[in-house]
């Protein structure tokens, strides 16, 4: 369980509206999931097994050296959902 601390959170604040993070991290996402979803739909229409591999295979393909790692294993791991994969699909 974590817990915050009143000054952690003021300072949290102001570094993300020095740096844009969330904006950043929030563009990143949506623009590498639109990148996955056209090419779930180009090539994995109803190929469930084998979107939920390629995803799978993304996951594995990352590295912490690269940027937005964050990001792109959270997007991985939010696909990988079985809800989710099932929707992506389609």
């Amino acid at each position: 369980m974590s817990q915050t601390i009143p000054a952690d959170t003021l300072k949290v604040q102001n570094l993300d509206s020095l740096l844009n993070l969330g904006q950043r991290w929030t563009r990143e996402f949506k623009a590498e999931y639109r990148g996955l979803q056209r090419e779930a739909q180009r090539r994995y229409r109803s190929d469930l097994p084998a979107l939920q591999q390629r995803l799978m295979d993304y996951r594995q393909s990352l590295s912490a050296a690269e940027p937005h790692h964050e990001v792109h294993a959270l997007l991985a791991e939010v696909l990988l959902d079985p809800a989710r994969l099932q929707a992506f699909a389609e």
